[in-house]
């Protein structure tokens, strides 16, 4: 019976430890990662640029070539420079994800077959179920339509980074045509070269990117070329029947949409607080004006941060806990108890068992979110003790050290970019999850 006890906390104590490594998930809402502007995940961006595997060795030594094009800008001249670099960047994407067929036009998948069944049997020229070689075409047709907006929508993105990199954005903060020019970090990380200067980097994010949208056209040109030769081939069949398969790809891409919409607009937030942040430098702040201002900005990020956080996880909480009962953990089911033959001991350590479970995993959860509320609790303080300490400060500064009424307003008008920026992340973060409930 010893043995038997010993065993039974054992099993607890490994059971336990598995089911604590399942809530340590939620502290993922605590990384700083995941909200600045544009490292929420990129994979639809990054598996749409990188190359295969067997080809990044290739890609590696177009970048290394790139990174020696760029030291040697100092030793030539302006245009020579454009030059060696348009010939030097002419690595193509080859945009292998687009080829890879998505899950729901799969052929183990009967979404598309319970689409077209209906519409097929109702047409005149089929009175017979769905033959397996005209599935296969409108399957084939589907793929196509699928890669052709994938692209079109991916080339919204890049035009977006392009006219970011140009300063060419629209911002109601810009007064001129052109604004500040910003490469966002996207961009910037996938350049992978070390400059020295940012007119080198400069450089080599406008080649990159207007290389990207090259390709992106290229793609969609010889994607739409094949979706027409597809469609010659069906022409026998209805319009009602393409259309059809044009809305279920558009549904079922609904998603990506959303997520590349999401990206865009955290571009146009960071390139409205760039412009803000040009503005102030323009009002000949001294250095003690710079450095207060930065700290209240840090002070608001980290204010926003911990709000949403806080929300966010109480969101987890709630969806884990409707989704999550004890009968479904992989805990739940101890083959020890089955060695136990009598009934009301074994019951008795089950009941056991389960309360302790039941108990740890509420005070996890209580413990996260107490953690959050204190974190949020502790960064509000903090910004309303900087925003205190700035005006106890500029109240005792002689008037020619004071901030102005000007960057009185450029500063209210970041800090607000910056609330919003997080509200934009938070709600996009919020719609995921009632997705996946």
């Amino acid at each position: 019976m010893a043995g038997s006890s010993n065993n039974f906390k054992t099993t607890i104590n490994r059971n336990v430890a598995a089911d604590r490594q399942q809530y340590r998930n939620f502290n993922d809402l605590f990384t700083d990662d995941d909200i600045d502007d544009m490292e929420i995940s990129d994979e639809v961006l990054l598996a749409a640029c990188k190359n295969s595997q067997s080809s990044n060795r290739n890609k590696s030594v177009d970048e290394h070539v790139l990174s020696q094009k760029i030291s040697q800008l100092s030793t030539s001249s302006k245009n020579q420079q454009k030059q060696q670099l348009n010939k030097t960047i002419s690595k193509k994407v080859q945009l292998n994800d687009l080829e890879k067929i998505p899950d729901y036009l799969a052929k183990n998948n009967k979404s598309l077959e319970n689409m077209l069944t209906p519409l097929l049997v109702r047409n005149t020229t089929l009175t017979n179920e769905l033959s397996s070689s005209q599935l296969e075409n409108f399957r084939a047709v589907a793929i196509l339509i699928h890669r052709l907006k994938f692209i079109q929508v991916l080339h919204g993105l890049w035009t977006i980074y392009l006219q970011a990199g140009l300063g060419q954005l629209k911002s109601h903060y810009s007064q001129n045509e052109l604004g500040q020019q910003l490469w966002v970090k996207p961009v910037q990380s996938m350049v992978k070269t070390t400059v020295r200067s940012g007119i080198e980097q400069n450089e080599a994010c406008l080649i990159y990117v207007k290389n990207r949208l090259i390709e992106l056209d290229k793609a969609k040109q010889e994607c739409h070329a094949d979706l027409q030769t597809k469609i010659n081939l069906l022409s026998q069949h209805s319009t009602r029947i393409r259309q059809a398969i044009e809305t279920f790809v558009e549904e079922n891409l609904m998603s990506l949409r959303k997520k590349i919409e999401h990206k865009i607009q955290l571009v146009h937030y960071s390139y409205d607080e760039q412009i803000l942040k040009d503005n102030f430098l323009k009002q000949n702040p001294n250095e003690t004006q710079i450095q207060i201002v930065e700290e209240l900005y840090t002070a608001k990020q980290q204010q926003e941060l911990s709000k949403y956080t806080c929300e966010l996880l109480n969101q987890q909480l709630i969806h884990y806990n409707a989704s999550s009962t004890f009968d479904q953990l992989p805990i739940a089911r101890v083959p020890l108890f089955d060695s136990i033959f009598n009934i009301n001991m074994q019951q008795d350590l089950y009941v056991q068992y389960r309360n302790i479970i039941e108990q740890t995993k509420t005070d996890m959860l209580t413990l996260y979110s107490q953690s959050a509320v204190d974190q949020k609790i502790r960064y509000q303080k903090q910004y309303n003790d900087t925003m205190e300490k700035i005006q106890k400060e500029q109240c005792l500064l002689p008037d020619e050290q004071k901030l102005t009424r000007k960057m009185l307003e450029l500063i209210e008008q970041r800090a607000h970019i910056i609330e919003e920026r997080f509200k934009c992340i938070h709600q996009f973060k919020v719609h995921n999850l009632s997705i996946q409930s």
